[in-house]
């Protein structure tokens, strides 16, 4: 009430002062509004009714020139602190500086560097300690040779792309760990696609023509005899439904090429996330006792697991095929459901995330049973129908389970596939790898591979054949 009124002519003339030089405290605040109106016929005066007040215009002459007709009293802005470590809250996520990201033409380097089993020494680099025996807590769960962890898994033995002995004990030459993706390059590839990975939705769309590939698990070089076989990206569309690491010798390499080519082709490839891309898993099926071998330290894994928790959930291919790593859940009954699902997080041990990762087709009588694998469940042909007919699809595909064809349909609608595209699956299984090709027609089709020659060791790695199996 008091502002509101105007000021006497010429006041803001005489002494005018900028708004935000002065602050008014507590004490006139309080005297400003508790103080009685001016006397509108003698605007220079104060009533006398109160004489134990102050007169506002004295108070305000005081401690400050009059203010604007249109000024008001506000509280002190509060100041930013000078540095971010001085404020309470969460700092934001650090972002990428135009330096340091990777060019196009940095990663088609890095792309040349793996398929070639180039080498660049790391710096710094310091062996680690003599392997240790990791006990698996349960069955992994992959059918057949991976239907249960082994006794005693020995992460003892592994190899890098190109053909160095990287086990805890350095080479007999005394020369520096060696690895073709230096730790840093590492650091911004996985930053450059957690950027592109977070702006895509759970359930990815994909437009046909589209190869589907499932598990690889670590093994490097028939990954890439399956790109000589399906065609290289960008000709060629992709859909890899997760698995990526663990098992194999070469999980580092598989994962950082894959990545690589989704930075480079975002929109070529799909990389969807399995039951492996854990924090948990990976501790105990080799991919985390690879990083410190052929790094010497656990930041490589750190910076990939966080790239597995914005892979995408599951995708679907014009509208009627939908890929996913595992299966069904009970708590999912249609595709926008599955959208919803908060995927930036370890994969829980229930609920819907987990069951998409875990889950089992099987011939059973009942709906739903509990799975063997102790995560996820084992759904029937029943289950499956009904989830084809509410979302329209004609055909659901998945991995997660070893196949010795390479491919197997599953109930009499033939409206469930498993894909598996590792081939001598751990390098004894002897198994066939294969991938289906989906045509514009929404036509079907497979293509088959073996493992090549070099599969185990790499193209330079006949020495290794005297070193200690992966699998005891």
């Amino acid at each position: 009430t008091l502002l509101s009124s105007s000021p006497p002519r010429g006041a803001h003339r005489r002494r005018r002062a900028p708004l935000l030089t002065r602050t008014v405290d507590s004490g006139v605040a309080r005297a400003l509004t508790s103080a009685p109106p001016f006397d509108e016929k003698e605007p220079h005066g104060c009533q006398t009714e109160a004489p134990h007040r102050a007169c506002p215009r004295t108070l305000l002459r005081t401690h400050g020139p009059p203010f604007p007709v249109a000024a008001r009293i506000r509280a002190p802005r509060r100041t930013r602190p000078a540095s971010s470590a001085a404020c309470s809250r969460t700092a934001p996520p650090p972002t990428m500086s135009g330096s340091s990201l990777l060019s196009p033409t940095d990663i088609d380097d890095i792309i040349a560097s793996l398929r070639s089993g180039g080498r660049a020494a790391l710096p710094n680099y310091k062996p680690t300690a003599d392997p240790v025996s990791r006990q698996a807590p349960g069955g992994d769960g992959e059918d057949g040779a991976d239907g249960a962890a082994p006794d005693g898994v020995t992460a003892d033995v592994a190899e890098d792309a190109g053909g160095a002995t990287t086990s805890s004990v350095p080479p007999s030459s005394g020369s520096a760990a060696r690895h073709p993706l230096p730790e840093a390059s590492l650091k911004k590839l996985c930053l450059l696609v957690q950027s592109l990975l977070v702006e895509e939705s759970n359930v990815c769309p994909v437009r046909t023509p589209v190869t589907i590939v499932g598990d690889i698990h670590g093994q490097f070089w028939d990954l890439l005899e399956l790109f000589r076989t399906g065609g290289e990206v960008p000709e060629t569309s992709y859909i890899f439904m997760g698995d990526f690491v663990d098992r194999g010798h070469n999980s580092v390499e598989t994962l950082a090429l894959l990545l690589c080519l989704k930075a480079r082709y975002p929109a070529k490839i799909t990389l969807l996330r399995g039951n492996h891309e854990s924090r948990q898993i990976t501790t105990v099926y080799g991919f985390y006792d690879e990083c410190l071998r052929k790094f010497g330290n656990a930041n490589a894994w750190k910076y990939c697991v966080e790239v597995f928790d914005c892979f995408n959930l599951a995708a679907v291919v014009d509208g009627r095929v939908l890929c996913v790593h595992g299966g069904l859940s009970p708590d999912v009954r249609t595709l926008d459901q599955m959208r919803a699902i908060d995927r930036q997080q370890e994969i829980p041990h229930e609920g819907a995330f987990c069951d998409l990762m875990w889950s089992d087709p099987e011939d059973i009588a009942d709906a739903w049973q509990i799975s063997p694998r102790g995560a996820g469940y084992v759904f029937g042909s029943a289950v499956t129908d009904e989830f084809s007919r509410v979302n329209g699809l004609e055909l659901i595909s998945r991995a997660h389970q070893l196949v010795m064809e390479g491919q197997k349909y599953h109930f009499p609608e033939r409206n469930l596939v498993t894909v598996w595209s590792a081939p001598n699956y751990c390098y004894r299984c002897g198994n066939v790898a294969a991938m289906l090709t989906v045509g514009e027609d929404l036509g079907q089709s497979f293509k088959y591979f073996k493992e090549t020659d070099h599969s185990m060791h790499g193209p330079h790695g006949e020495e290794r054949s005297q070193l200690v199996p992966y699998f005891l």
